[in-house]
């Protein structure tokens, strides 16, 4: 049983603003078309680089609004755009930092035209039904409640209880978002989800169970074990960090809301933790709230997110620097009520409001006075900490600081536990014989003939029979009249 849940669009909304509603909606709901029609709009701009800058991409976008039949202000303002997905600080963007861009853009004009609809497709039974028994109640929290259960071969999962009361159409899209971003995202350090169901009182999440609780309470638990915390076991916890939000950086992803407890420990060995990045918040983040600000925390969001309003990949690394100096130091923002003088959280220490916090992320100086003498340590997250984004170093970069370079085994590009662990375009996708113009069905074909005819000059097969494509080409502008887009769809997923 697949059930849908949808939020009505707008009542009194045009015809040609319901059509591109239709258009988007489809779009997003079946995502090998949509990468189909990025790669070959993708391809048609690229000069042989592998990437485009924002000439590029204007003329990606001039090619690909014709493609899809949305107007270009779908795409707003592309010099931000870049900003936003220029995962390598490199001015450039590759193929899947514009799809990236696409599925973003095309979500937030759907917004806009007032067709905020959420599509969501979730398996409905029950936790027995699943195959899973409960065995205990692991922690409560805002969103629902984590419980520990078994498979029937014995296996431990931690099982995320979300009530439905609680949730919104959005909600639900939103959850569902984190859901495939974390299963896309597979690798040691991002955590790993196997299952999403619901019942008829709450949605459920199924993932791996971790037992060192999160960065929280790192030092307690270390030291409840003897633990001798040197500066190699620092160096290797935050190596970890490190190379966790480089991977996900490398599959053209932000977290959006990197903190302590959103960063958790395998298992209760603190002599050697194992990390583990949790809870995305970028479904939320890149999102504006009403009043104009993307999601986050305030205290770990960074001065550029404040000042401009929407998150760019570095903002990451200037969170992950906020969360490693405060674990360091033992400065965690508390958790209960607190005042001015309550202790804790760099930029939240004496604020009062969170526009307070926002003023001291932007002028106060992280205590590096406090820090040891630790010379490798006090370079590294000066640099993440720097306020001024251009200077602040990407993911990639942070790994090949010197603090690192003294480790064993030196910093290594992450692999996926699975080989599709990408959110966007694989490089398997890339390959296929249909998008490199070989091997293509007559609907493909046929589907290039019209967008010739509409300047987009893909180029056919060179060895594709001139009868079929003629052919294919007269049964889908047919079935283009009949039905409209879903015929385009079927033409580029076929």
């Amino acid at each position: 049983m697949q059930p849908t849940y949808s939020v009505p669009v707008q009542q009194n909304m045009s015809p040609e603003a319901r059509k591109i509603i239709d258009t988007i909606s489809e779009l997003l709901q079946d995502r090998s078309v949509l990468k189909r029609a990025v790669v070959q709009c993708f391809k048609r701009v690229d000069k042989g680089d592998e990437s485009i800058d924002l000439n590029g991409l204007m003329q990606f976008r001039n090619v690909l609004v014709r493609v899809l039949q949305v107007p270009n202000e779908a795409f707003g303002d592309l010099q931000n755009a870049v900003e936003c997905f220029d995962f390598d600080d490199s001015g450039l963007l590759d193929v899947n930092e514009v799809y990236k861009l696409v599925k973003f853009h095309l979500r937030d004009y759907r917004k806009q035209l007032g067709g905020d609809t959420s599509i969501v497709h979730v398996p409905c039974k029950s936790i027995q039904q699943a195959g899973f028994v409960v065995h205990k109640e692991l922690g409560r929290g805002s969103q629902g409640v984590a419980k520990l259960a078994v498979d029937a071969s014995g296996r431990e999962f931690c099982i995320k209880c979300l009530p439905k009361s609680s949730m919104s159409a959005s909600g639900i899209s939103e959850m569902q978002d984190e859901f495939m971003a974390l299963k896309n995202l597979a690798c040691e350090e991002v955590a790993q989800v196997f299952e999403l169901f619901m019942d008829q009182q709450f949605y459920y999440m199924v993932g791996e169970p971790y037992y060192g609780g999160d960065l929280m309470t790192l030092t307690e638990r270390a030291v409840a074990q003897r633990v001798p915390m040197t500066e190699s076991w620092w160096r290797d916890i935050f190596l970890q960090c490190c190379e966790g939000l480089d991977f996900m950086h490398d599959q053209a992803m932000m977290h959006c809301d990197i903190k302590e407890p959103n960063i958790m420990v395998k298992t209760n060995n603190f002599f050697k933790p194992e990390i583990v990045y949790i809870d995305f918040g970028v479904c939320r983040a890149m999102v504006v709230a009403p009043n104009g600000m993307p999601g986050g925390t305030p205290g770990y969001m960074p001065p550029e997110t404040i000042d401009r309003r929407r998150w760019v990949p570095k903002g990451d690394v200037f969170c992950l620097g906020v969360t490693m100096i405060q674990v360091f130091l033992g400065k965690m923002p508390p958790t209960g009520p607190r005042t001015t003088s309550t202790p804790g959280g760099i930029f939240v220490e004496g604020c009062q409001t969170v526009q307070d916090m926002f003023d001291a992320t932007k002028t106060r100086q992280p205590p590096f006075h406090l820090l040891p003498n630790m010379p490798g340590l006090h370079e590294l997250l000066t640099a993440m900490l720097q306020k001024d984004v251009a200077v602040r170093p990407t993911a990639s970069n942070v790994l090949g600081f010197q603090w690192f370079a003294v480790v064993e085994s030196p910093p290594s590009k992450l692999r996926a536990r699975i080989d599709r662990a990408t959110t966007g375009i694989s490089k398997s996708f890339l390959e296929r014989a249909s998008l490199s113009g070989e091997e293509v069905s007559p609907a493909v074909r046929a589907l290039r003939r019209l967008q010739r005819k509409l300047g987009v000059n893909f180029v056919s097969s060179a060895d594709a029979d001139e009868s079929s494509e003629e052919e294919a080409e007269s049964q889908t502008e047919s079935g283009f009249r009949r039905v409209g887009w879903s015929s385009l769809s079927t033409a580029f997923a076929a």
